[in-house]
């Protein structure tokens, strides 16, 4: 009897050469960012799919945005030749430093062989997927992102939007010619390891539409899982590489490694960062950063529980939203129609509605502004 087709993908999350590890991509010397066992692990498998969460420019011509304007220099592409990646463009940074930036990017990759998808020079060339074959096994891999400054139009360069009109459909025509789809969706909120009851929606939708395998990225900490219609759901699986904060959200990571024959199985290998340095976790370690994916994992799926849990939060993040929102009450209107505006003007800074954009245009910050609100006013 003939042996099924096997392929091993390691699924890392969101990589950013930083200031402490930047020499050692640059140099292409990873064994300094990876530890060996970790290295090991990746580089075992057949493919590596990693986030690429920054343009690799070196200039600085940053964009108008909401939150940080993330870069690496070109020259940590060497580095990153050395994972031999497939690499996903598909996320909130890949525009920071405008069109010029994600083209370098593309020319850096590019003279290193090293394969990208989810962002082009416009919307037709970002929603094309990968596909990853052997032995006449094929894998499809989409990767979108939500809606935060970094998106391609019609005819202007970035990364490929989650759209819930085509990005279930783009799923359906790539299951037609995979055996395997797996979906990186780069979104959700920040340091919080549930899904709003709206991704959950949107990812589940997606699987129903043929993925076998959904990532949610973006989020900065290992989140949680469920088995939904045959498909694995992962709602945040941390980063990669990403030496910016120092807590244990950004301090702890998974990486997802699938394998695919007859059917899909998925393992998850635990990772801790230290001193811009991410390292297969063991021990003690390794046990919390499980136990805790695993304890949040039966936790979703009782009954009303993600609601709840992000009506919490909503309702913690929403003094944020409203000073980003704010307007004035009956008496300060009057007065600055007298003034002809200046007061909203003045309080309306360039910044703020820069952040109010955000707000309002980013799916999931906007479906927790609304939470927040609805909770506060018990409506």
């Amino acid at each position: 009897m003939e042996a099924m087709p096997l392929i091993t993908m390691a699924f890392a999350g969101d990589l950013v050469p930083t200031r402490s590890n930047e020499p050692h991509f640059t140099r292409g010397e990873i064994e300094g960012a990876f530890d060996a066992k970790l290295l090991a692990c990746l580089m075992e498998a057949d493919a590596r799919v990693i986030n690429l969460e920054a343009p690799l420019t070196d200039g600085t011509s940053p964009i108008q945005k909401a939150g940080p304007a993330l870069s690496a220099p070109i020259k940590a592409s060497k580095g990153l030749k050395r994972l031999d990646p497939v690499l996903s463009l598909a996320n909130n940074h890949i525009l920071d430093h405008g069109p010029a930036g994600l083209r370098s990017t593309f020319q850096a990759l590019s003279d290193e062989g090293l394969p990208f998808f989810g962002a082009g020079e416009n919307l037709y060339n970002a929603e094309k997927p990968y596909i990853f074959e052997k032995d006449g096994l094929k894998i499809g891999l989409i990767a979108c992102a939500e809606r935060e400054f970094s998106i391609a139009g019609e005819d202007s360069p970035g990364a490929n939007p989650f759209d819930p009109l085509e990005t279930p459909d783009q799923i359906v025509r790539l299951k037609q010619k995979c055996d395997f789809v797996a979906v990186l969706y780069h979104g959700g909120i920040e340091c919080y390891r549930y899904p709003s009851p709206g991704l959950r929606k949107t990812l589940r939708k997606l699987a129903e539409k043929g993925a076998d395998l959904v990532l949610c990225q973006h989020t900065h900490c290992v989140g949680c899982f469920e088995e939904y219609m045959g498909a694995t759901i992962v709602y945040g699986q941390g980063n990669l590489l990403f030496d910016r904060k120092n807590d244990e959200y950004w301090r702890t990571a998974l990486v997802v490694r699938a394998t695919f024959s007859d059917r899909i199985t998925v393992q998850y290998l635990p990772v801790t960062h230290e001193g811009g340095r991410a390292a297969l976790a063991d021990g003690e370690a390794a046990k919390a950063i499980l136990a805790g994916f695993e304890e949040r994992s039966r936790e979703i799926l009782s009954p009303g529980f993600v609601e709840t849990e992000f009506a919490k939060k909503a309702t913690i993040a929403l003094d944020d939203g409203m000073r980003a929102l704010s307007g004035k009450d009956r008496l300060p209107v009057k007065v600055d129609r007298r003034l002809g505006g200046r007061l909203t003007r003045r309080a309306f800074t360039r910044r703020r509605m820069i952040d109010s954009v955000d707000l309002i245009e980013c799916e999931a910050l906007r479906e927790q502004l609304l939470a927040g609100l609805k909770e506060r006013l018990g409506i």
